[in-house]
């Protein structure tokens, strides 16, 4: 369904869900924000990105190593590389490495996810992982509304988001936030 979305109303609905975000408390209360790097038909995540870099907040965006998931400071997508599964990411500079604490909002892609907000992810459980063993401000997940289903099962292992973001707003805490 995502991959059906017209040019036109992917950027409509990038639009009100980075509108959404930048002008929510969460994001306002942040000094951090981790944040994938959008491709393909994913919930789109650049505008988020170039607004919170120039608002002076640190952004991150993730990195695959081995079997766990690490945050670098990046200030724009330019310079990012392609891993081995096509992602864009960070080099991995050490020097760039950014921690996480309770200043930190971290958005998370998902191919759906349900009321609760947990998700169903590409299926190596990075964000499960990475969610499950730091303490960040707040856990968004980033859709479009008919990625949001009744059907998803969670596993024991699965983290939920402390709210979702699609085009028609907020979903679970985070419109009060």
């Amino acid at each position: 369904m995502r991959d059906a979305l017209s040019a036109a109303d992917r950027l409509a609905a990038d639009e009100k869900i980075a509108g959404g975000f930048l002008s929510s408390d969460i994001y306002f209360n942040a000094e951090k924000i981790f944040v994938y790097v959008s491709m393909g038909s994913e919930a789109g995540t650049h505008a988020i990105i170039e607004t919170a870099v120039k608002s002076g907040k640190t952004v991150a965006a993730p990195r695959a190593e081995g079997g766990a998931m690490r945050f670098y400071r990046i200030s724009s997508t330019i310079g990012l590389v392609r891993s081995a599964f096509g992602i864009m990411e960070p080099a991995g500079d050490e020097r760039e490495l950014a921690l996480c604490d309770l200043s930190t909002v971290v958005i998370a892609p998902g191919l759906a996810f349900n009321r609760n907000g947990y998700r169903l992810g590409y299926g190596m459980g990075y964000y499960d992982k990475y969610l499950n063993e730091n303490a960040p401000m707040a856990r968004v997940g980033l859709c479009y509304g008919f990625q949001v289903t009744d059907e998803l099962r969670p596993k024991p292992w699965d983290v939920a988001m402390d709210a979702l973001l699609t085009e028609k707003g907020w979903m679970l805490s985070g419109g009060d936030n």
